[in-house]
């Protein structure tokens, strides 16, 4: 209905064309993530939609082709995408498990072109000496807007959920689904992840990306009929604050 794509677009417009992801993604020239963000929003939607659902060919079909083009575009959105492929994985019942793992071996053996080289060749690349993350552990006026929006992204994440939990009947499955996103911004906000090896190779904006996707989908879907005025009134506003996280 009107009201169904009116929310897909401001969904969009906040995700996409927050200050964040434009100063990140555009102003410093990373279009090859840019572009990776498109195949996770539909990783992630895909996700949400099945995750109630019992999964047919079109889920393990779309599933594969997108994690794999993913994969190719970029490597680390790729493991980003994975928080979710995992909180997806944890919620199953045992056969959707062994079919999904199922699944993930295809996509092994399809981008095996790629990672079986990169193993291989791993001692000797100097990239990997580089440990974005851990700029977060600096006290460096340079990285004082990286450290700050790493605080305020996983805070607005937690606030969300809160919110999104009180209004909406919750199952257990569903609070398993969320975990996984929820302990990865509870690492960032306490600063351990910068000491998990692989993790801790992605940028620190790319992970307040991935916050602000998953805090969108919960500021989406609070019920605010079951919310006092003044708090519905801070829900209007959170629709311009949230962006210039």
């Amino acid at each position: 209905g009107t009201s169904d794509s009116l929310s897909s677009s401001s969904l969009f417009l906040l995700f996409f064309a927050n200050p964040l992801t434009i100063g990140y993604l555009l102003r410093l020239g990373k279009d090859p993530e840019l572009f990776s963000w498109v195949f996770i929003v539909t990783i992630f939607a895909l996700l949400l939609y099945y995750r109630n659902k019992i999964l047919d060919y079109w889920f393990y079909l779309l599933f594969i082709i997108l994690s794999t083009i993913l994969f190719y575009v970029h490597l680390l959105s790729f493991i980003i995408a994975g928080f979710m492929m995992l909180s997806f994985f944890i919620v199953r019942d045992f056969r959707d498990k062994i079919k999904t793992f199922i699944a993930v071996l295809v996509i092994a053996a399809l981008t095996s072109f790629f990672w079986y080289s990169f193993f291989t060749s791993i001692g000797d690349s100097i990239q990997l000496e580089k440990v974005p993350l851990k700029f977060l552990l600096l006290e460096d006026p340079r990285t004082f807007n990286d450290r700050l929006v790493a605080y305020v992204t996983p805070l607005m994440l937690f606030i969300l959920f809160y919110f999104y939990y009180k209004t909406n009947k919750l199952s257990k499955k569903d609070l398993l689904f969320f975990s996984v996103p929820l302990l990865v911004a509870l690492l960032i906000f306490l600063r351990i992840l910068p000491y998990a090896p692989i993790l801790n190779k992605i940028f620190p904006d790319t992970y307040s990306i991935f916050f602000i996707l998953v805090s969108l989908f919960f500021l989406f879907n609070i019920n605010l009929d079951k919310l006092s005025k003044s708090i519905r009134v801070l829900f209007n506003i959170s629709l311009i604050v949230v962006p210039l996280a």
